[in-house]
């Protein structure tokens, strides 16, 4: 059984508010093969918290933080993520364990640096020795046809 839960800060709130799902929400079901079964590492119809929460016509513009738990049996992941500059900057955490130790952490920063037309920063760091090492450095431009571009520096 998988378990899910969200949980979301909103600004000036020192409480978090949580909604459990499905794996069922949670997971894209297009994905499986037939016969196939959800696992906690299944692919998800989003990728961030904020967005499900959109998806369940929740109020997000005061949102500031949001943590996805995903459980199954001795295996969890858990995402976190802490927005800025209304929403249009992120950094993100995600630690996945096994019985209880942390086998992968992962962070993820996405910075607007421009506007017109709208190009985001990624760099995406892993912890290696205890050493946040850079894995992912790369420009993402929105293309005016919908589509996008990526320059990658590492």
């Amino acid at each position: 059984m998988i378990d899910i839960i969200i949980q979301f800060q909103e600004e000036g709130d020192l409480d978090w508010k949580a909604i459990e799902l499905t794996p069922e929400d949670y997971f894209d079901l297009n994905y499986l093969d037939q016969n196939e079964i959800l696992e906690i590492d299944s692919i998800p119809v989003y990728n961030h918290a904020i967005d499900y929460l959109k998806n369940l016509q929740k109020c997000v513009n005061k949102v500031i933080s949001t943590k996805i738990t995903i459980q199954e049996a001795d295996k969890q992941i858990s995402i976190t993520e802490y927005y800025w500059n209304n929403q249009q900057n992120s950094i993100v955490e995600r630690i996945d364990y096994i019985r209880s130790e942390k086998v992968l952490e992962l962070i993820i920063t996405s910075v607007k640096v421009k506007n017109d037309p709208v190009v985001w920063e990624i760099i995406r760091f892993v912890r290696i020795d205890g050493i946040l090492v850079p894995q992912l450095h790369s420009f993402i431009t929105d293309n005016p046809d919908g589509s996008q571009s990526e320059e990658k520096i590492i």
